[in-house]
């Protein structure tokens, strides 16, 4: 009985002496409160990212392909190695008084009678004429499959996924080949 009323007022002698302990740390920053850190940036991969705004998943890590169609607008072709996708973007600064200009993306399957469009992804918003960029959602890198980006001008205003295949002036896939 004596054991055990000395260990009870040890127990409580050591656990005020500990939440002393504790509450100064607490009060002098010697230890902290683990935060929540915010999530990641998202990411996809493949033909996960199909449809996806690259700005949002995969634009840090890209790698463009440029091509200077005139001295007003510049046709890209990103690629993504992280997410393994592909997307178009385009800047123009309107020295000329143009049409809206719209840019699509492709992804082509090969079939034995040539490559066939498999996807088609048009602008997220429209290409600015002060010469910020406009791009494409992503379509998916498949090995076997191309993809190309391409430009054309709205010539009576149409939404870029109505215009007519002849208004897409300036096309190019991803080895770096022009396709008009």
């Amino acid at each position: 009985m004596r054991k055990t009323r000395r260990l009870a007022a040890i127990i409580r002698t050591r656990g005020a002496q500990l939440l002393l302990v504790l509450a100064l740390a607490v009060a002098t920053g010697a230890v902290t409160v683990a935060q929540a850190r915010p999530a990641a940036a998202a990411t996809c991969s493949g033909s996960g990212c199909n449809g996806k705004d690259p700005a949002s998943y995969c634009s840090a890590t890209s790698t463009p392909r440029e091509w200077f169609i005139d001295q007003d607008t510049t046709l890209q072709l990103r690629y993504s190695s992280k997410c393994h996708a592909f997307w178009g973007r385009a800047f123009q600064s309107c020295g000329k008084h143009l049409p809206p200009l719209h840019i699509r993306v492709e992804r082509q399957i090969y079939t034995p009678y040539g490559y066939a469009r498999e996807r088609v992804y048009y602008e997220v918003a429209g290409v600015p004429c002060n010469g910020d960029p406009g791009w494409t959602r992503m379509v998916g890198n498949y090995d076997s499959d191309r993809q190309r980006s391409c430009v054309g001008h709205s010539w009576d205003g149409r939404p870029a996924s109505q215009m007519p295949e002849d208004w897409w002036s300036w096309c190019t896939d991803e080895h770096g080949g022009w396709v008009y």
